[in-house]
């Protein structure tokens, strides 16, 4: 039980720390890349991936992506419910094994090949009796939010997200090779969801 929380506490409240202008210069790199186009994305086997509301704090949830690598050791495992995990992946060195993902640096939005980025960020939500993944802007509040998947219920521990109509999880590519990062991709445009039944009705 311990391990559980100090590693979904050290997912939830990161360390900040000073970086030297070089790797400044590096991490900035691969973003410019991004607003150009260079990034990609491949599809994954949906049945090796899932999107999970991880618990942290006081009834609190955020987002959690989790990605079966190779067959050696079982990642995660769905509960009878039907709702929940358990994340198989806190009881051994999972490295090579399991993707997982915990934060904005390993997740984001990329709706018509375009990557949101910095534009619309990831967040479990409760609302009406159900948990909802929603995308929402970091900047144009008067922008709806999108509705990317929900768990009916709010059940407690690690919650299974059902992805919503025409969403799904693919993995980021640069110059054909796959990276780290996964996105919750749709094909229609950021302009042409908005403007649809798939936002959150506030």
């Amino acid at each position: 039980m311990s391990k559980l929380i100090s590693w979904v506490s050290a997912s939830a409240f990161p360390i900040i720390s000073a970086v030297t202008p070089l790797l400044v210069s590096s991490l900035s790199a691969p973003l410019q890349a991004a607003e150009v186009g260079t990034f990609s994305h491949q599809d994954i086997d949906r049945h090796t991936v899932v999107a999970v509301a991880s618990p942290y704090g006081e009834g609190l949830h955020q987002l959690l992506v989790l990605q079966q690598l190779t067959n050696r050791q079982q990642c995660w495992a769905i509960n009878s419910d039907g709702q929940t995990i358990e994340p198989l992946l806190l009881q051994f060195d999972f490295t090579g094994i399991c993707g997982r993902a915990t934060d904005s640096n390993g997740y984001s939005i990329r709706m018509g090949g375009q990557d949101l980025g910095w534009r619309y960020s990831l967040q479990v939500v409760d609302r009406n009796g159900e948990r909802l993944l929603i995308g929402k802007s970091t900047s144009r509040k008067q922008q709806p939010e999108l509705l990317i998947g929900r768990i009916i219920g709010t059940p407690n521990g690690f919650g299974k997200f059902e992805m919503e109509p025409g969403w799904r999880i693919t993995q980021r590519t640069f110059n054909g090779e796959k990276l780290g990062h996964y996105y919750f991709t749709h094909e229609k445009s950021l302009a042409s969801m908005t403007q649809q039944m798939s936002v959150v009705n506030r």
